[in-house]
Order: C-alpha cells, then structure tokens, then sequence
C-alpha cells in the first residue's frame, strides 16, 4: 500500500483539487499546510486554520487570526 508519509504531521486530511491539507502541532499551537499526491509540501504550515480547497481557492486564517484566500 502505497502512502503518504508526513512524520510530523498529526492529522492529514482529504485530497481537494490534487491538494490535502495537514495540521501539526508547534509550540504557538496548530499550524496547517497543504502537500500535493506525491506527498511534496507544496504550501508550508503557517495558518492557524484552513478549510479545503474549491474551485482553485482555500480558505486560511493567519497567526494575527485574519481570514482570507490563499490559490494552488
């Protein structure tokens, strides 16, 4: 069985528009980032919170808790 192997990852989520989302845990708290299928970290973890993304957006919330859109 071929996976994806984040060691320091504690929770991967579904794969939206060739992109999963993962959360990790830092010293400030949750930080989520996105890998693509080959399990390359194509947008680091450096939003507090971030939805799934749709039509080429997703939603992301930064360190200061200002919402915004981030693209692929």
């Amino acid at each position: 069985k071929n996976g994806i192997n984040l060691p320091d990852a504690e929770e991967v989520f579904i794969f939206r528009e060739g992109l999963a989302g993962f959360r990790k845990n830092q010293a400030t708290g949750n930080a989520y980032g996105f890998v693509d299928t080959e399990g390359k970290v194509k947008i680091p973890a450096s939003f507090i919170n971030a939805g799934n993304f749709s039509e080429g957006l997703c939603r992301v919330a930064n360190s200061d808790g200002k919402w915004g859109y981030i693209d692929a």
